[in-house]
């Protein structure tokens, strides 16, 4: 309720409800200076009580998480086009879906057993596994790293904390190489872009994401049936290196017929990258060998977090195998795009904007930004509807594909 105080303060603030009586010197030449803007409590009190019906958030986040949305699959193209016809009913001055072809990432959905963790013996026979799907009903929520590259390593594991620079010159000062390990790094404190980069400088062959409860559960690990992360779910993340839109068209519009390129290995990572759930961390952390580390690197895990590399005990011989099958797809995205033309300053914006695309289900993210979009574009529709126009223009902004680096925001732009 906060942000929507916001955006109904500063529009309504803005609107104008009559004229200025100020003299304004005739050598200031600014625009707008002679239009007073009077701040209306009845505007602001309607509009505020038109979104305050909880009803309305509950049928959005409802909507939305009806289907997984992914960038670029049907569950996310069909709720950017039921958006689109429900918003013709509005008030708007113009409506758009704004297309691209972009270059989006996608885990193997046929061969699943080639994106795991596993930890094998010398002989090859399998003793651990990462949890991969939670059901063959939904593979498009197979976990995955997008942008990350393909291969199969093996390797020790060296534990990184959070895969700071920081963290890595602890890790030498302490005589712990990490030139050819896996490194495993807890999601958290930095993008994790930039922990891969980070890993790719230190010598890494691979790196395996995973968040701690201590980072996403408050602490505790005892969560099931609560709102708090579960331990055998997966949190994916983008791990591309540039922010330039569509990969295969840096830095200008990706419409069709354009030249393309493939992305450069210094856009992206060129080892492989997979998170997993904190419950399969806890296993390679539990038989992890090497030294104590930091008070500020234990987790909340029931285990030691011992540094590494390599394991102790009775997996003192066993290696583990991250193995990663990722491949790139042309793919339409869709941003919807409304907008609400202002009095007197048609050409100074206000963008009211929210992605639309999860990993998942995306209750959190991106429900309740969608909810709160679709709320405010009813609410200031209406407002229209009885004579209101803002002062300025209003646009009311969808972006698909943010999940993978704000890919529809920064194509709206260019355009």
């Amino acid at each position: 309720m906060l942000f929507l105080g916001l955006i109904l303060g500063y529009v309504i603030q803005r609107n104008i409800h009559g004229t200025s009586n100020l003299a304004v010197s005739p050598s200031l030449h600014i625009k707008y200076l002679a239009v007073q803007q009077d701040y209306n409590p009845i505007i602001r009190d309607e509009l505020q009580a038109r979104v305050t019906h909880m009803s309305n958030f509950e049928d959005s986040l409802q909507l939305l998480t009806k289907d997984v949305r992914l960038s670029g699959v049907g569950g996310t193209n069909r709720i950017l086009i039921y958006v689109r016809d429900w918003w013709k009913n509005f008030n708007f001055d113009s409506l758009s879906i704004k297309n691209y072809s972009v270059q989006l990432v996608y885990p193997d959905y046929v061969a699943q057993d080639e994106n795991h963790v596993a930890v094998k013996t010398s002989n090859n026979t399998l003793i651990f596994e990462t949890w991969t799907n939670e059901s063959n009903i939904h593979p498009d929520i197979t976990p995955f790293s997008a942008f990350s590259a393909s291969g199969d390593v093996q390797g020790d594991i060296v534990y990184c904390n959070f895969g700071r620079r920081s963290d890595y010159k602890w890790l030498s000062d302490q005589g712990i190489t990490t030139e050819g390990a896996i490194h495993l790094i807890r999601y958290g404190k930095v993008h994790p872009s930039n922990k891969i980069r980070l890993a790719e400088e230190y010598g890494a062959k691979g790196v395996i994401l995973y968040p701690d409860p201590k980072d996403y559960c408050n602490g505790q690990t005892n969560v099931s049936g609560s709102w708090w992360l579960q331990g055998d779910q997966v949190p994916s993340e983008h791990v591309r290196y540039w922010l330039t839109g569509d990969p295969s068209t840096p830095d200008y519009p990706a419409l069709n017929g354009v030249p393309r390129v493939m992305p450069s290995g210094a856009s992206k990572p060129n080892i492989p990258v997979y998170p997993i759930s904190y419950n399969d961390a806890e296993t390679l952390l539990r038989y992890l060998s090497g030294m104590d580390t930091l008070p500020d690197w234990q987790g909340s895990l029931n285990v030691s977090y011992k540094t590494g590399p390599g394991f102790t005990s009775s997996w003192k011989d066993y290696k583990v195998e991250l193995n990663i099958s990722n491949s790139f797809s042309l793919r339409d995205i869709h941003n919807v795009i409304a907008v609400l033309r202002g009095k007197y300053e048609k050409d100074h914006y206000v963008i009211v904007g929210a992605h639309i695309d999860a990993w998942g289900y995306g209750a959190v993210d991106a429900g309740t930004s969608f909810a709160v979009i679709m709320d405010l574009a009813r609410t200031f529709s209406t407002q229209v509807g009885k004579g209101w126009k803002p002062r300025r223009t209003i646009i009311f902004a969808l972006w698909d594909a943010s999940k993978y680096g704000h890919i529809g925001a920064y194509e709206w732009v260019q355009v």
